[in-house]
């Protein structure tokens, strides 16, 4: 039988979230609940492109869309670290089977999404390895990089965080569960300025997602307090089936030399290495944090970003770069 492939959008959830289960690049992020999050956050959530072989769905894409300075995107929404191709596990013990259809997925994406965007960049997952697809379509691509702990096996902690550990535990610093999402967001905020970013998106925004995870059962905010009960730092943490997500993490800048990022980081390697497989810090990118979370034995391992826009779009994003550049504000 002739090999007949095309491309709809799925709108059923339960079809979508059925043929991701058992793929080896499926996340929370890219799961009908999350998107489910964000259409209750943000009022928009994915629209789910299917590829099907003979009928069949072997592959799909979320993307988030936004419409801005009259330009159609796809981007990825804040605080949703990956959002790519998810495949069908092919079994096949030949490496030119498995190819062809990874490839095939790519080339048909790619063409449809230079149709309907005028700006694209899918952040997938690290276990999607070939996308030579969107390469030799003229995509740009970029390698980024994040630690990936397994907890089958004992974490090689560094002597210096060990350090750093014992120093908090000295000066009575306990991490704890919290439910004030409050106040570790405006430590985020304060973490964003420190680094001197402006921060990516809202306190509300923030908020509002973590409740959301928080009543599902699959967030949780850890935060590590002094014997004054001040939040040093914190993390939120996700959880996806055997793995578990560094999703946002930030300390009080007044804090900073009081090792209570390293006992927090302890602390859950302590307390849920016996129900998770592997702790995912969800990027190592920026060189002062990566130096951090390297010394806590995980392992380095690549993702890649796809990247395309129209020739329209592309003079566009040149002004804007050369009026930031030059500090040019409307008044």
């Amino acid at each position: 039988m002739s090999k007949k492939f095309e491309i709809i959008e799925i709108k059923d959830s339960k079809l979508w979230d059925d043929f991701i289960e058992n793929s080896r690049q499926r996340t929370i992020f890219c799961t009908s609940l999350f998107s489910e999050i964000l259409r209750k956050t943000t009022g928009r959530g994915y629209k789910i492109y299917g590829v099907l072989k003979n009928g069949n769905v072997v592959a799909g894409c979320p993307v988030y869309e936004k419409i801005k300075y009259g330009f159609k995107m796809a981007i990825l929404p804040p605080l949703v670290p990956h959002l790519g191709i998810v495949l069908k596990d092919d079994k096949s013990p030949y490496l030119s089977k498995r190819e062809y259809l990874t490839l095939k997925v790519e080339e048909l994406l790619s063409e449809r999404f230079s149709r309907e965007y005028s700006y694209i960049n899918l952040t997938n997952h690290p276990n999607l390895q070939d996308i030579r697809g969107f390469d030799w379509a003229g995509w740009k691509i970029n390698a980024r990089y994040t630690y990936i702990v397994n907890f089958k096996e004992k974490p090689k902690i560094s002597p210096s965080v060990k350090r750093q550990i014992n120093k908090a535990l000295k000066a009575g610093i306990k991490v704890e569960e919290s439910s004030n999402i409050e106040e570790f967001a405006n430590i985020v905020y304060k973490s964003y300025l420190r680094h001197g970013n402006p921060p990516p998106y809202s306190e509300e925004y923030l908020i509002n997602i973590a409740n959301y995870l928080f009543s599902k059962k699959i967030g949780i905010l850890l935060v590590a307090k002094d014997s004054e009960k001040r939040i040093l730092s914190g993390m939120i943490m996700i959880k996806d089936k055997k793995t578990l997500y560094e999703w946002v993490v930030a300390g009080d800048p007044e804090f900073h030399e009081t090792g209570a990022n390293s006992l927090l980081l302890s602390y859950i390697f302590s307390n849920f290495s016996s129900q998770f497989d592997k702790f995912d810090f969800m990027g190592a990118n920026t060189q002062t944090i990566a130096k951090f979370k390297s010394n806590f034995g995980g392992q380095l391992v690549p993702y890649y970003t796809c990247e395309k826009y129209t020739p329209l779009f592309s003079v566009m994003l040149r002004g804007y770069r050369f009026i930031k550049r030059r500090g040019i504000t409307s008044r």
